[in-house]
């Protein structure tokens, strides 16, 4: 079996929390099979990046998806957050489509091929 992941932890929690944005850092342990102290350290990394924003409700945290940050990826057209999920939703056509436009409408003077 091949030693290597296809998601790293910081994707892994970047997703779980983009589903479960009222999660705890215990379950968010649980799910993952990481320590509650590699999950904080994750968080502090989203959060600082710009992936996520946290607030504060009570004694817990709620987290909230950045869906225009650019996605960290070393292909020139990696696209944002937002293009990323919906190509991992299988919406690989309406991802490319609205990257298009946004690309377009923040540049005109750039030209897509067809």
């Amino acid at each position: 079996m091949a030693r290597w992941q296809l998601v790293t932890a910081h994707g892994a929690i970047f997703l779980y929390l983009a589903e479960n944005p009222q999660a705890t850092a215990r379950e968010v342990a649980i799910a993952s099979g990481l320590t509650e102290r590699t999950i904080f350290r994750v968080i502090r990394d989203l959060r600082d990046a710009g992936y996520i924003a946290v607030t504060r409700l009570g004694r817990a945290n709620k987290y909230q998806v950045n869906h225009e940050a650019p996605v960290r990826w070393p292909l020139p057209a990696s696209g944002t957050v937002g293009s990323f999920f919906a190509t991992l939703a299988g919406n690989t056509a309406e991802a490319y489509r609205a990257e298009r436009l946004r690309d377009s409408s923040a540049n005109p003077s750039r030209q897509h091929p067809g």
